[in-house]
């Protein structure tokens, strides 16, 4: 086939400028389209990237610079200085960058909405109530101002239910809010009596003492059911119920008395006699016109000797002749030669 005339031929170099100029268009093309993936994808990364003020790109107001260029002379309104970074808004970024500020600085614009200071506490001067009772005494602290109140008992000399103590003590300035302790006395509190019956002074008083009782000590001369040096009574008498510090009189047998004088006497009334007084009774007889069984003579006759010694009596026998009935006469007796000898006995 032969090609018309004027026109290049299949294949001949007429064809490339043409080629050559559409691929250059292309070009272009491409660049712009690669280049607004760029901005998409680094647009994206920035949106990735922390929020917080540390990963911050600096900005004017954070280098201090203005946007053209030169440098702030002064602080903008509601700058927070060098206590921390701020945002467009002037607050600060990171709240606690100002909350561990100085301790004195005041409170935060938005706090100060809730923030009310208390009322300032109240004192009072605390009345003299020591000695009184308890009532009367909790009721002056409510007329001072007081009304916290916490009682302590404890035994004490003063009477039942009457402050002793109080903290804080009275003349001074305390906060009515103060919760106030009354000493109040329980009073002496109260014990028994023990039994000391037949016991030593030392015993007794050593047994007193740990009940918290006093000794009031009384010796007998006279007569005792007790031995020498021994207890015989105490008043109050043992098992009573007596309250603490207590004096508690104690009778205690002497060692030592005085002999007391029974002749004259009958045997029995002598031998009761000295007998109640601790004393051991010898009895001797001799023949006497006195009625029998009287008492002729003593020995000791009569001074101080020790408890629980012996007393020798000398009782009257019936005469020559005669001999006792029993009721301390004397009967005639059938050998008017014959006497009565001497007897002693206990």
């Amino acid at each position: 086939m032969v090609a018309p005339a004027g026109s290049p031929a299949a294949g001949s170099t007429q064809e490339r400028p043409a080629a050559r100029r559409g691929r250059r268009r292309v070009v272009p093309v491409l660049v712009v389209a690669l280049a607004t993936l760029l901005v998409a994808a680094g647009a994206a990364a920035v949106q990735l990237l922390p929020t917080g003020s540390d990963a911050r790109l600096p900005t004017a107001e954070a280098t201090g610079k203005s946007t053209d260029g030169g440098s702030r002379d002064r602080e903008e309104p509601g700058s927070t200085g060098s206590t921390g970074s701020t945002g467009s808004t002037g607050q600060p970024d990171d709240p606690s960058a100002t909350a561990g500020g100085d301790a004195g600085s005041s409170p935060a614009p938005g706090d100060m909405e809730s923030y009310r200071p208390g009322p300032p506490a109240k004192r009072a001067i605390v009345p003299k109530v020591v000695g009184e009772p308890i009532g009367r005494a909790e009721d002056r602290l409510r007329a001072a101002g007081f009304s916290h109140f916490q009682r302590d008992y404890r035994l004490d000399q003063a009477a039942v239910d009457v402050v002793i103590a109080t903290d804080p003590a009275s003349g001074t300035s305390a906060n009515t809010e103060t919760i106030f302790t009354l000493t109040v006395s329980s009073g002496r509190g109260h014990t028994t009596v023990s039994d000391f019956i037949g016991r030593t002074e030392r015993d007794v008083r050593t047994g007193l003492a740990s009940s918290g009782l006093k000794m009031n000590l009384v010796v007998n001369n006279g007569p005792s059911s007790q031995g020498a040096g021994l207890v015989e009574r105490t008043d109050p008498p043992a098992g009573t119920q007596v309250p603490f510090d207590t004096t508690v009189t104690v009778t205690i047998a002497s060692t030592q008395v005085n002999v007391p004088d029974v002749v004259g006497r009958s045997r029995s009334d002598a031998r009761a006699t000295l007998t109640g007084y601790g004393f051991d009774v010898v009895e001797q007889n001799q023949a006497s016109d006195r009625p029998v069984g009287t008492v002729l003579s003593q020995s000791p006759a009569s001074g101080l000797v020790t408890r629980g010694a012996t007393v020798s009596l000398v009782l009257a026998a019936p005469p020559s002749g005669g001999s006792t009935d029993g009721s301390g006469g004397a009967t005639g007796s059938s050998n008017p030669s014959s006497s009565a000898a001497p007897s002693t006995r206990r």
